[in-house]
């Protein structure tokens, strides 16, 4: 992603008028700090995408968690079969720096009906073709023996079910989310900007009677910033019921889910 399209494009956050005697250097500076954290989020996110599918992965397998670690912005949870995936926690902010305001999309599982579980997207169901999109994946069901007969041929093993992993991205002339469920051929708006806006100033207030000029009217509140979009997680947590331990993974919609922890002896 080319920085200086979208300090052109999506990070509209100010409007440089060169004048003489003036030194925009610092806002040049906090642009391209803005962009960087952007670019960051945008990583960290889609980090957290990887890390949710391999979550329901374990879950519908029976998988468990092996270690816990602390690395700082996140936790590195390892799974007996699945491997080790990064979930993060970090703030956007860094050495009093201002973070990137704004919201992210919120990317969730939902199981199904048939155990399976399915991507969501600020709550409703992710669909392709009318169908929803399958977070985990699963073995494909056994090949049908040959006939009998001459040199009868084995039957062909079954395909693995196959999940989609969406991707996260910033559009570059809109700064609002997009997702992509077919490798970024095509991308989707969330309907959720990636920038905080500005507040708006207050009116001037009106000129006085006898030519007296009015007082000048209240300034207008500054908007709120809007809430960092950090991870798609709220939280992880050890806990230990009947002297057995599990890990349990609670999403920023509120769904929860709990891995038993065996730790290697």
């Amino acid at each position: 992603m080319h920085k200086a399209r979208i300090l052109a494009a999506t990070l509209a956050a100010a409007t440089l008028t060169i004048g003489a005697c003036t030194d925009y250097q610092d806002e040049i500076d906090m642009l391209d700090y803005r962009v960087t954290i952007l670019e960051n989020l945008t990583k960290r996110l889609n980090t957290d995408i990887e890390a949710l599918q391999t979550l329901t992965d374990a879950l519908a397998t029976a998988d468990y968690v092996t270690n816990v670690t602390n690395a700082g912005d996140g936790y590195i949870i390892t799974f007996a079969h699945h491997g080790a995936v990064l979930i993060s926690h970090g703030s956007d902010g860094r050495d009093g720096r201002d973070g990137v305001d704004g919201q992210a999309p919120a990317i969730g599982v939902v199981q199904g009906d048939d155990g399976d579980y399915y991507w969501t997207l600020n709550g409703q169901l992710i669909l392709v073709g009318g169908q929803p999109v399958r977070a985990n994946g699963h073995d494909g069901r056994d090949g049908q023996d040959g006939r009998d007969g001459r040199d009868g041929r084995d039957g062909l093993d079954g395909r693995d079910g196959r999940s989609i992993t969406p991707e996260l991205r910033v559009n570059e002339q809109t700064g609002q989310w997009e997702i992509s469920v077919d490798g970024g051929t095509t991308w989707i708006q969330t309907g959720t900007g990636a920038v905080g806006r500005d507040g708006r100033d207050g009116r001037d207030g009106q000129n006085g009677q006898n030519g007296r000029d009015g007082r000048d009217g209240q300034d207008g509140q500054d908007g709120r910033d809007g809430q960092d979009a950090t991870s798609f997680f709220e939280k992880v947590e050890i806990i230990v019921s009947d002297d057995c331990e599990y890990v349990v993974f609670t999403l920023k919609n509120g769904t929860t889910f709990t891995v038993p922890l065996v730790r290697p002896a």
